[in-house]
């Protein structure tokens, strides 16, 4: 039996790249607003011991506590936008739904159920 590559497994491959590729620009420009003395770490490719550790030390962290510090550092974007908010907490569902699924070559579903009601109840709130 053949099957057919799914297309759903390509896409979400490349959703999940770019998600991940947007969690670290937000790093990115709230140490930068915090940190101004870092902006030379930006422009060479060495990065300063200082900027290793504080990016290294934010990478831990789930996409919904960098996405909330963002918002936490540069509030004006709530007033200029008014659903910026709820789309970056909608990506980290998104980006949870795609790393903790089960994807497949050949299905064109993703299953995802969550481990615990716990974290159900989380990305229900997330975006709320």
């Amino acid at each position: 039996m053949k099957y057919k590559e799914s297309l759903t497994f390509k896409r979400a491959g490349e959703i999940l790249i770019k998600i991940i590729w947007l969690e670290k620009r937000l790093i990115d420009a709230f140490l930068l607003k915090e940190n101004p003395n870092l902006k030379d770490d930006f422009s060479n490719s060495v990065v300063s011991e200082k900027h290793g550790e504080l990016k290294s030390f934010w990478y831990k962290k789930s996409f919904t506590e960098i996405a909330k510090k963002f918002l936490d550092v540069f509030p004006e974007i709530k007033s200029t936008d008014p659903n910026h908010e709820e789309n970056l907490y909608g990506l980290g569902k998104i980006r949870d739904i795609i790393s903790h699924g089960h994807i497949s070559y050949y299905r064109d579903t993703i299953f995802f159920v969550p481990e615990s009601e716990k974290r159900l109840l989380a990305l229900d709130t997330a975006i709320k």
